[in-house]
């Protein structure tokens, strides 16, 4: 094997293996490299080779890092961003630039937002490759701050260290229910509230949301009844059982458009919620992750309420 002095650094073959510890998949690294199957395979044999460990092992889904690989990651990562940045353009042209992007995001926004949103970015940077996952607690935080994830949408309460954060739009908790549920009829207050099992919406399956933290600060615990992991199941489960939900306003509102519901304030205060675009400052200098935030900021929004 040759010295470690006068061996060539294998320069492309790292940002392959940066890639694969990225997306723990051989062929989505290929995809967001714009190389084929092949190649990475190729790259990954040559490391392999040099550092002689599998670096790599089969799993569920995809690959899964030796300790090794874990150990070289840690070493190669931050240089790569910085001669990433080293090696990239003045300026950055969106309508030409073949890139990826990965943002983590809820169900129910893809649902409602993400269509008209994604054909003008589509339209603008037809070359992008975007990949959208589901917003959990806690792991997207992790994902950020490994470098496996590009952007998170949603509620966030204290990041960690080196996050920054861009407000999307503000917004209040309220209560919904369908017409026809005994709460209805009732007179509304807090007693109201608590007879009630609500739904939960948690996308890791625990029972304890963002909305029970904000109950929580103003000493009001609920019953819950349901605990689901997505918000579009939602309307559709309340139309049909004698259950509560909290939720956003505005998800609250077009749910109500489409569904037999109704909305009420909740009876008790309620601090507002923030929506924000999240990212780790690794990327803050890259000029297509900027582009990219600043058209988020401009056009992932909220329509406005009438």
């Amino acid at each position: 094997m040759e010295s470690s002095d006068t061996r060539r650094i294998d320069l492309d073959g790292l940002q392959v293996f940066d890639m694969v510890m990225r997306e723990g998949n051989v062929t989505r690294a290929a995809e967001r490299l714009a190389l084929t199957q092949s190649a990475v395979s190729h790259a990954l044999a040559r490391l392999r080779h040099i550092h002689g460990d599998p670096l790599f092992v089969r799993a569920a889904g995809g690959v899964r890092p030796t300790p090794r690989a874990q150990q070289l990651w840690r070493e190669v990562r931050e240089s790569l961003q910085i001669l990433r940045r080293a090696a990239s353009p003045a300026t950055f042209d969106a309508a030409s630039a073949r890139f990826g992007m990965s943002l983590a995001i809820n169900d129910m926004l893809v649902h409602l937002l993400v269509p008209a949103w994604y054909a003008r970015l589509q339209h603008e940077a037809p070359g992008l490759t975007l990949r959208l996952v589901t917003r959990t607690l806690g792991d997207t935080e992790a994902r950020l701050a490994q470098g496996t994830l590009d952007f998170g949408v949603g509620l966030f309460s204290d990041l960690p260290e080196h996050f920054s954060r861009r407000e999307l739009w503000m917004d209040q908790h309220v209560c919904v229910f369908r017409r026809a549920s005994p709460v209805a009829a009732m007179p509304w207050d807090l007693e109201a509230f608590r007879s009630v099992a609500h739904i939960a919406i948690s996308p890791d399956g625990e029972a304890f949301t963002y909305a029970d933290s904000a109950l929580r600060h103003v000493g009001i615990e609920r019953r819950i009844g349901l605990v689901v992991s997505q918000f579009s199941v939602v309307p559709a489960l309340l139309e049909q059982c004698d259950l509560m939900a909290l939720l956003p306003r505005r998800l609250a509102l077009a749910a109500a458009r489409r569904h037999d519901l109704e909305v009420r304030e909740t009876p008790f205060p309620l601090q507002p919620v923030k929506y924000e675009l999240v990212w780790h400052e690794r990327s803050a200098q890259s000029l297509a992750h900027m582009w990219f935030r600043d058209h988020v900021v401009e056009h992932l929004r909220w329509p406005a309420m009438k």
